[in-house]
């Protein structure tokens, strides 16, 4: 059975600071994932104790917790993934953070540069967040709107992910929207239920109902729905044909709010 994936996406609203702190709330608060709900202290000096490719420790915190230890104590839900969409500057620390501790959890890229390694000033390759993520966000609505994404760059990042065997995860503002071949999980988000642009009110179950069949008619892809989705609102979407997860944005800022949805679900 696939799992239901619960993706949360961070946007520009945390600091390298503020997601771990919310990552140690996260395990305090979140039995299902902790049994033992003690989440040990980090300071700024040692998060980065974990890094890969031999990073050096600065007098790691987390290591003299001995929370390697507490695999045995972890329940993660074998039904559901967590994935959570730091900002890149975030994302190391909060990969660290989760692989010290044994939380089961999954990270991921709000998106990704068209381009590979190179000489493109400021832009992060698909190449260099597989260091630490395994997916990545493409298409979202504020991508489109204030950096001028279309389909042409959303083939060109799709392709930089699928070579770096990172998962995609394709935004699509409507039934009529372009997905490309291949892609494993479509996150339908009308742009009306996002509070950047519309309403902030989440589609009706039966019009997301009838836009998933429209989908599936035309992709095998697996289907999440995003779009004001809270702890509030979520029992309303659970149970429609196809639909495998959500994407989560202002729902997922307080840890307990991300917990209760994610225990609803």
């Amino acid at each position: 059975m696939d799992k239901f994936i619960i993706v949360a996406n961070w946007k520009s609203h945390k600091t390298v600071f503020e997601s771990i702190e919310f990552l140690q709330k996260l395990k305090s608060v979140f039995p299902d994932l902790l049994l033992n709900n003690e989440a040990p202290r980090v300071n700024a000096r040692g998060i980065f104790s974990t890094l890969p490719n031999g990073a050096e420790s600065a007098e790691a915190e987390i290591s003299s917790h001995s929370s390697s230890n507490l695999s045995s104590r972890f329940s993660a839900k074998v039904d559901k993934e967590i994935v959570i969409l730091p900002q890149f500057i975030a994302l190391p620390a909060c990969a660290a953070f989760a692989k010290e501790n044994n939380l089961p959890i999954s990270f991921g890229a709000q998106t990704v540069s068209s381009f590979p390694d190179g000489a493109y000033t400021g832009e992060v390759s698909a190449r260099q967040v597989g260091e630490f993520a395994s997916y990545v966000l493409l298409n979202h609505s504020e991508r489109k709107k204030y950096f001028m994404e279309n389909d042409t760059s959303l083939k060109e990042k799709f392709s930089q992910v699928v070579k770096n065997n990172l998962t995609p995860l394709i935004c699509i503002q409507d039934e009529n929207s372009f997905i490309p071949e291949g892609a494993n999980y479509v996150v339908y988000e009308p742009p009306s239920a996002i509070s950047t642009f519309g309403t902030g009110i989440p589609e009706s179950r039966e019009d997301v109902a009838k836009v998933f069949e429209k989908i599936k008619n035309i992709s095998s892809a697996k289907l999440l729905y995003g779009g004001s989705v809270s702890d509030k609102n979520v029992n309303e979407y659970l149970g429609i044909p196809f639909l495998q997860g959500f994407l989560v944005g202002g729902a997922s800022l307080d840890p307990e709010t991300f917990t209760n949805l994610i225990k609803a679900c």
